[in-house]
Order: C-alpha cells, then sequence, then structure tokens
C-alpha cells in the first residue's frame, strides 16, 4: 500500500524567501542586495550552505549568519572547485596520456577492442557500447570525423581514449589485465590498487565539480586509498577523514609529480581560504591547522 506523496511546495516570489530567511533569524541588512543575490544564485542552491551557520543542536542560525556570509562561502566553493578542476584536468591528460600508450605499445591500436586484454568480458562489452556512444556525439570533431571518414570508424587507442569522459578512462583502467595495470602503476611509483582508487575518486570529484556541486563539507561517498605507511599523516577529526577534501589532497599530491605545479596549487588554496578565513572552517574540509606542512 504506497502512502500519500507530500505536495511540492508552491513557488516563491524574491520577497518570500527574502522574509522567509528573515522569519528563520538570517541576519539581512539590505533586502534589495539581498534580491540581486538570489536572482544570481538560487535559493535552493544557497540553502545548501546555510546549514554551516546554524547551530547543529537547536538548528537556528549563529551569530555570523547573514546572507553575505553564506554567498561569501559558496564564493568560496565555487572557487574551490575552479582549483581542483585545474589540478584534476593535469592527472587526466596525463593518464589519458599512459593507458593508450600501454595499450598501443603492448598490444596494438585497436587492443582496447579486444576482450582478451581485459578481466571481465561483460564489462569490456559495456565500455564498448559507452565508447561508441561518446564517439557518435563527437563525430564532428574534426579528428573524429576523420578516423571515420578514412579509417571505417575505426579510431586507435589514442584517439579513441581522448573522446572518453573520465568514467570511461576510469573503467578501462579498472578492467584492463593486471599486468597492464602494474605497468602503468609502476609509473607512478604505485600499486595498480591505489590507481584504481584514486581515478575512481577523481572521477566523483570531477563530476561533483562540473556539475558546480558543493565540495565543502562534504563527505564523499568513495574514498581514495591511502598507504599503510602515511596512515599518522591524518589526524582525528572524524573516522571518516579519508572522504573528505582531504582525502582528495591527499591523493592528488601522490599523482602530481611536478614540485612546481603542486607548489604552485598549495599556494592558491592556502591564499583562498586565507582570504575566507572568517567564513570557512577548516575541518569541514578534513583540514587542521597544520594541514600545509603536511601536503607539501
Amino acid at each position: 500500500m504506497s502512502s500519500t506523496p507530500t505536495p511540492v511546495k508552491q513557488h516563491s516570489s524574491y520577497q518570500d524567501q527574502i522574509q522567509n530567511l528573515l522569519d528563520n533569524g538570517l541576519q539581512i541588512a539590505d533586502t534589495l542586495k539581498a534580491q540581486e543575490l538570489l536572482k544570481k544564485v538560487n535559493y535552493y542552491r544557497l540553502s545548501g550552505y546555510m546549514r554551516f551557520f546554524k547551530d547543529r543542536t537547536t538548528g537556528k542560525f549563529d551569530s555570523k549568519a547573514t546572507l553575505e556570509n553564506v554567498f561569501r562561502l559558496y564564493e568560496f566553493d565555487r572557487r574551490l572547485r575552479q582549483l581542483v578542476m585545474g589540478q584534476l584536468e593535469i592527472i587526466e591528460v596525463m593518464f589519458r596520456s599512459r593507458i593508450s600508450f600501454r595499450i598501443a605499445d603492448f598490444h596494438g591500436p585497436l587492443a582496447y577492442k579486444d576482450p582478451q586484454y581485459f578481466k571481465d568480458p561483460q564489462q569490456h562489452a559495456t565500455f564498448l557500447v559507452d565508447l561508441d556512444k561518446e564517439i557518435s556525439r563527437s563525430s564532428k570533431v574534426t579528428f573524429v570525423a576523420h578516423h571515420i571518414q578514412n579509417y571505417g570508424g575505426n579510431l586507435p587507442i589514442w584517439v579513441a581514449i581522448e573522446v572518453m569522459s573520465f568514467g570511461t578512462l576510469s573503467k578501462l583502467y579498472g578492467n584492463i589485465s593486471t599486468t597492464d595495470q602494474k605497468g602503468i602503476a609502476k609509473e607512478f611509483g604505485t600499486s595498480h590498487e591505489h590507481v584504481e582508487s584514486w581515478l575512481r575518486h577523481f572521477c566523483l570529484i570531477r563530476n561533483i565539480c562540473a556539475h558546480y556541486s558543493r565540495v565543502y563539507g562534504r563527505m564523499f561517498s568513495f574514498a581514495p586509498k591511502i598507504y599503510k605507511r602515511d596512515k599518522g599523516h591524518f589526524f582525528v577529526i572524524h573516522p571518516a577523514q579519508q572522504r573528505t577534501f582531504y582525502g582528495t589532497l591527499y591523493a592528488m599530491r601522490k599523482l602530481l609529480s611536478s614540485e612546481e605545479q603542486w607548489t604552485s596549487f598549495l599556494i592558491e588554496l592556502d591564499a583562498l581560504l586565507e582570504e575566507y578565513k572568517d567564513v570557512v572552517t577548516l575541518t569541514e574540509l578534513g583540514l587542521d591547522k597544520n594541514w600545509l606542512s603536511k601536503m607539501r
């Protein structure tokens, strides 16, 4: 027996939204400015950041709970996503290169179509279906159109890998032979289990960032693996610290081999945290006051 669904809430005007926030204790100094903010970022999206200004016991807004501060926290999170996406691009492009070179060099340009080089034939079949869809969506892109027109649609791995989503790329690595996985992981000085875990985590983070979802204060559904020797690298904020942004930083540090790039990223991240320190709580990102020295 199904229950009667709760009726969908009715649309509220900007004035009603502002009044509702005021009634709930959020401080709004300028209602006209508040309306402009709500035109930039809708009420529902901002509400995801309002909870960080509420007392977790009473559910009431605290003394720092102003609409301006909520918007500042939103802006911090937006800029954090942009910063992270820049590093994920470097990692993603690097893996496209390493994986495609390994497959082509050891097995041939079209080996990605052959199930003998993969662990699970069913997963491989699903991979090919997904890849065909991605190729079809990219059929008007010059380099794809060239191969469709001149090579009967046979894209060598170094071409096919450039149209794969990060998710498809992650699944490709997860299903190639263990020997190939180890060969690629060895180039990064780590194990294939760690690489597979990190890629899966980065795929999740990338999707969150690409869809403008919240990173701040989030417990990610999949945690990257950490080395046993690095257990002490983590500090006790809560049992699932690996699932916070700190876990993301840890995995990124292990893959970004350029010290210059990593140092530049840390400087930018530290500056961003400093700029918004009035609204950002480090523990919501899994960080403590010594996070920077631990990540160098």
